[in-house]
């Protein structure tokens, strides 16, 4: 995810105080205690009962309080089931809840207007925003994402090669989608993508070109050169 959150690897060294006095050799020198590393990255059982949006971000954040997440006034009464998972880091919670469909805690379960999902977006990489979008509005709304493909054409993939995969992708995700397929444009200059769609054909067209960017490091390593020997 998280997009705004970046993942890195923390770890705490607690190192006891060493006596100022030189090392005296024999049974009675001082003992030198080994520092204690403590990962941050290992995974911590996370348990929700079930309940709104709200109750839900709230327990996150006594778990992990420096995360920065705000709620819309729409979000908060969002209903979510109960869960157990293992999890290193909050912005897995985020992934899990978002893009799940379902109602506004009190309001009426047959009422469309009050169905939906929440989502989100990364607000200068500074916090999380999480809002409730009604049904249909999220995949309904366009929005452009630029990626750099110049990477993939430094390596030597053509661009045929690179746009055929990108629309395949769009072309199996449009036979399971209503509206609007993604657009797609090239500024050869830069080694610019655009591509303007939903969310979710976005994020389609972004793992595309990441999964391209992996073929193509295969490509030139020694391993495949070895193996068209």
């Amino acid at each position: 995810m998280i997009h705004a959150l970046t993942k890195t690897t923390l770890a705490l060294a607690l190192m006891a105080a060493l006596p100022g006095a030189t090392s005296i050799a024999g049974p009675n020198a001082p003992r030198v205690t080994a520092p204690t590393v403590i990962d941050l990255q290992d995974p911590i059982k996370f348990s929700f009962t079930g309940g709104t949006a709200s109750e839900l971000f709230g327990q996150l954040s006594k778990a992990y309080p420096d995360f920065p997440v705000v709620l819309g006034q729409k979000a908060k009464k969002f209903e979510v089931a109960g869960f157990e998972a293992r999890i290193t880091e909050p912005g897995t919670i985020v992934d899990l809840v978002c893009g799940v469909e379902g109602i506004l805690l009190g309001s009426d379960a047959l009422d469309r207007a009050t169905r939906g999902m929440l989502d989100y977006r990364n607000v200068n990489n500074e916090l999380v925003s999480i809002t409730f979008e009604p049904v249909g509005f999220s995949s309904q709304r366009l929005a452009v994402r630029v990626l750099s493909i110049q990477e993939l054409l430094t390596s030597g993939m053509k661009i045929e090669e690179i746009m055929g995969t990108v629309s395949a992708g769009i072309t199996l995700q449009g036979e399971n989608q209503i509206g609007q397929p993604a657009v797609v444009r090239f500024h050869q200059e830069t080694g610019v993508l655009f591509s303007k769609g939903s969310k979710a054909s976005n994020e389609m067209i972004a793992q595309t070109i990441e999964a391209l960017t992996a073929s193509a490091k295969w490509r030139v390593s020694p391993e495949a050169i070895a193996a068209k020997e």
